[in-house]
């Protein structure tokens, strides 16, 4: 098998991600803040730190969630961590498994803990989800990295999740 590196280290991440990141947390705030007033955003309180620590675990337990469930692979062939380097926890598949699946994986945290609680907090008021939500929404900005690096790949190629870097590696027959 040839593989193809598709990855890059987390401590290097592109330009274009921190700038994803600013505008895909920028934008639902401000949103929130226009549909149901300024004064109803929360502030960096106990509250929205429980939210933001809640979503993240529950942003990473949903890649691998997704992934199990798109590609079939054991849940012990997961496994979850914190890049001390990155300031970041992460979820990593272990295994090979089809593009198609990784890419559901990659992008399911960001409708799961971003886009879903954002619309929740719309509809009630809640201003302490609404900050955590977008800061999860900005936050998947490399998910959608992720993803955009493999559209071009045949939904029946195999990829293995890098070990250390966000992306994967794409394994090709020789």
């Amino acid at each position: 098998m040839t593989e193809e590196d598709r990855s890059v280290p987390l401590t290097r991440l592109p330009a274009a991600i921190w700038i994803l990141m600013a505008v895909g947390t920028a934008l639902p705030a401000v949103a929130f803040g226009l549909i149901r007033g300024w004064s109803t955003l929360g502030d960096l309180d106990a509250v929205t730190l429980a939210w933001l620590a809640g979503l993240t675990l529950v942003h990473e337990g949903t890649h691998a969630a997704a992934w199990k469930w798109a590609s079939g692979l054991p849940w012990s062939a997961f496994s979850f961590g914190f890049s001390w380097k990155a300031l970041t926890p992460y979820c990593h598949a272990r295994e090979a498994m089809p593009v198609r699946a990784y890419r559901m994986g990659s992008l399911a945290p960001l409708v799961l803990t971003g886009v879903l609680p954002w619309f929740a907090a719309v509809a009630t008021g809640d201003g302490s989800l609404g900050v955590a939500s977008s800061v999860l929404i900005g936050g998947a900005a490399g998910d959608v990295w992720v993803f955009f690096r493999i559209r071009d790949l045949d939904d029946r190629a195999l990829v293995r999740d890098h070990p250390e870097n966000a992306g994967c590696v794409v394994l090709r027959p020789d």
